[in-house]
């Protein structure tokens, strides 16, 4: 199973596309990966979804999200909590995905190791790694995902790790002089 930040949200399973949902449960799955295995409490997610007045059934309607995207993202025969992707964990959800299923998280192994080999005196490797790691993106991360009370500081990150990936790469480039 992929997972694709990098640009809109998209999730694939052996390359075919799984269809998540609307954009509230696509917000829901975003916040999910960006916390990289970490619980995020229920009442964060609801604060993204509905900001400072979310409904009277706004609990009740983000576990219906959770359990629509739990279906969408279960493996095949899979049953129980042992299949689950997404693990409810006082006092809120996580996802239960390696890091380098997300394209995020991976770019951000791959920046730092390429960035630790141009140091290290490698640019062949760094060039490689570095490549790899841009060749990622397929637009501004998270660009779909509208909300105002969305985490944006990961995006921004991003951002930027990007254009610091993007000088790496240059420096790994052997000099035409």
């Amino acid at each position: 199973m992929e997972f694709r930040l990098l640009g809109n949200l998209e999730v694939a399973v052996d390359g075919s596309p799984v269809d998540i949902g609307g954009s509230q449960p696509r917000t829901v799955l975003a916040m999910l990966l960006v916390a990289g295995g970490r619980v995020v409490p229920a009442e964060s997610i609801i604060d993204a979804l509905w900001g400072d007045e979310p409904p009277a059934s706004a609990a009740g309607t983000l576990q219906s999200y959770v359990s629509r995207l739990r279906r969408a993202l279960a493996p095949a025969g899979a049953k129980g909590e042992g299949g689950r992707v997404i693990v409810w964990d006082p006092p809120g959800y996580r996802i239960a995905v390696e890091p380098d299923a997300v394209d995020a998280h991976r770019f951000e192994r791959l920046a730092d190791a390429g960035r630790e080999a141009l140091h290290a005196g490698d640019p062949a490797t760094a060039r490689s790694l570095l490549e790899e790691g841009l060749g990622l993106w397929r637009g501004p991360a998270l660009l779909e995902v509208s909300h105002p009370a969305f985490p944006w500081g990961f995006s921004a990150r991003l951002g930027g790790a990007r254009l610091g990936g993007a000088r790496d790469r240059t420096r790994a480039d052997p000099s035409p002089f």
